[in-house]
């Protein structure tokens, strides 16, 4: 995100990092909570509830800047990590009704079009280790391989344009990808980007 905010024009641009300050005391509560318990289930709600909210305050509407790309988004949060979750029905309907109720705040972070920047779980993990992000350590690879196989469903079913990046390359190379899609999804008038 970084090599975007030196290479868009800002005066017609916003990039928005995902907001994790608003969230991040959930994630290692979540990641170290036994797979299915109660507390795991009840976290996933929460943290999704957080993550809706943290967007619905923190996106900026059309008239502060016409064109915004997000670090993920709150389509990747109800079309992906809630249904990775596998949440029983009165969890989903929790976080549901938490985002309904965001009505016209959240809907003006929907993206019109997805970069989806496509990377194996594997490498994925490889990454989170590295960048040593506080509350990430307990992150696993089934974990990681669940939010692969929810976001390989989602953007099959994504309505608006979606375009692949193969992550799994340098760094430099996924960059000039990504920037050469958002120039592409410009010029086709594309509002809203989340990847």
């Amino acid at each position: 995100m970084d090599m975007l905010y030196d290479t868009l024009p800002l005066s017609e641009w916003q990039v928005m990092t995902e907001p994790i300050l608003h969230w991040e005391d959930l994630l290692a509560p979540f990641y170290q909570a036994p797979s299915h318990s109660n507390a795991k289930e009840a976290l996933a709600a929460l943290l999704q509830v957080q993550v809706l909210c943290a967007y619905s305050i923190e996106t900026p509407t059309q008239d502060q800047a016409p064109w915004v790309v997000m670090e993920r988004g709150p389509w990747s949060s109800l079309a992906v990590f809630l249904p990775a979750q596998e949440l029983p029905h009165a969890f989903e309907r929790v976080v549901y009704d938490a985002a309904h109720c965001m009505g016209d705040t959240l809907t003006k972070a929907l993206p019109t079009a997805v970069i989806y920047l496509k990377a194996e779980p594997e490498a994925c993990l490889q990454r989170v280790n590295s960048r040593q992000r506080a509350g990430e350590e307990g992150m696993t690879l089934s974990y990681l391989q669940s939010l692969h196989n929810a976001y390989e469903g989602a953007v099959g079913t994504f309505a608006g344009t979606c375009i692949q990046v193969d992550a799994n390359r340098p760094p430099d190379a996924v960059f000039a990808d990504v920037h050469q899609a958002i120039y592409d999804l410009m010029s086709a008038e594309a509002q809203l980007y989340d990847f």
